[in-house]
């Protein structure tokens, strides 16, 4: 009996391998954006499902520089309200479907403050494990 069982285990953890890969990814903080809740360094784990207010994402910025992906905490989601210090970057009170508002942890991040809406389509997972802090 135990034979069978050890099968069954590992052929539960091999068909369960491509489906984590597919899901899930690192990420290395670069900068300064996050601190003091993430620092330069920090290595992230990822997971691609629908963010909430106040999960830490990653995603695409459409940009010709060295920052494709931006690490920042989601402020608002499609229906809330828009936050008094986001109103300037667009028109309308309520956060349109399909987007959202980030926000870095540091006052000086580049957030949705300079970037206005985040697609939704851009965001690439939301991390739910910091797997190596290099914060002292």
């Amino acid at each position: 009996m135990q034979p069978l069982i050890y099968s069954l285990v590992a052929a539960a953890v091999v068909g369960a391998v491509p489906l984590l890969l597919r899901r899930a990814l690192v990420v290395r903080v670069v900068g300064h954006s996050m601190t003091p809740n993430l620092c330069d360094g920090d290595r992230l784990l990822g997971w691609r499902r629908r963010c909430r207010v106040g999960d830490v994402v990653v995603f695409r910025r459409d940009a010709g520089d060295d920052l494709a992906h931006l690490v920042k905490r989601v402020a608002a989601v499609a229906g809330d309200s828009v936050p008094a210090e986001f109103r300037h970057t667009f028109d309308g009170d309520r956060v349109p479907l399909g987007y959202i508002l980030v926000r870095g942890d540091n006052a000086r991040s580049l957030d949705s403050r300079r970037l206005g809406l985040v697609s939704l389509d851009s965001v690439v997972a939301v991390v739910v494990l910091r797997l190596e802090a290099t914060c002292t």
